[in-house]
């Protein structure tokens, strides 16, 4: 408020950090990934069949369960990964049985093929969206402890950078008497 009312601006010790597209990324391009290895699969060495789609789908289900009851990680960046991975290998599976007219696949009954492609890809994407998740938990848990880095809890405690603005803070705070409430405050957000 103090910044804004002053009109100071205020700049952060750090840029963004760009590993979170780097992170995105890596879920996005698995997916891609797993699409062009089912692909060559499929037209070269797999036919269509019923035991890869039920595979896949369990391959799916257990990394969407792990990946949401994982405290963020590396294991869950791994399993975010595979899960894309599998995402993309089924969604060329239903493009591929769309293609060929695949009918006899149980699977297709219910949901039509193009449509079973588009929940696969979407699927991928929640892969590479809980990737993002797990990098801002990353980065949040850095700032926090940077933020926690020599702080007491007391506002007299406080440093700057320009003495004068930490005096006319401090001053601001001393004469509206809301020393307590800034301390709860930042005690709130750190």
């Amino acid at each position: 408020y103090l910044s804004y009312a002053w009109d100071k601006p205020i700049f952060t010790a750090t840029k963004p950090d760009p590993g979170f597209w780097r992170a995105v990324g890596s879920a996005a391009a698995s997916c891609i990934a797993g699409g062009g290895a089912a692909w060559l699969a499929l037209l070269y060495l797999v036919p269509l069949s019923l035991a890869l789609n039920f595979i896949m789908l369990a391959w799916i289900t257990v990394c969407g369960f792990l990946t949401v009851l994982m405290r963020p990680s590396r294991t869950s960046g791994i399993v975010n990964v595979l899960g894309a991975f599998a995402c993309g290998i089924m969604t060329t599976y239903c493009l591929e049985v769309w293609r060929v007219h695949y009918t006899s696949n149980p699977m297709f009954k219910a949901i039509p093929a193009p449509a079973a492609a588009w929940m696969f890809l979407l699927t991928g994407g929640f892969f590479a969206a809980r990737e993002a998740d797990r990098w801002w938990d990353r980065v949040t848990r850095i700032e926090a402890g940077q933020l926690r880095r020599g702080y007491t809890g007391r506002l007299e405690d406080a440093r700057s950078s320009v003495q004068a603005d930490r005096q006319r803070i401090l001053a601001e705070i001393q004469d509206t008497h809301q020393g307590a409430k800034v301390e709860e405050a930042i005690s709130v957000l750190i």
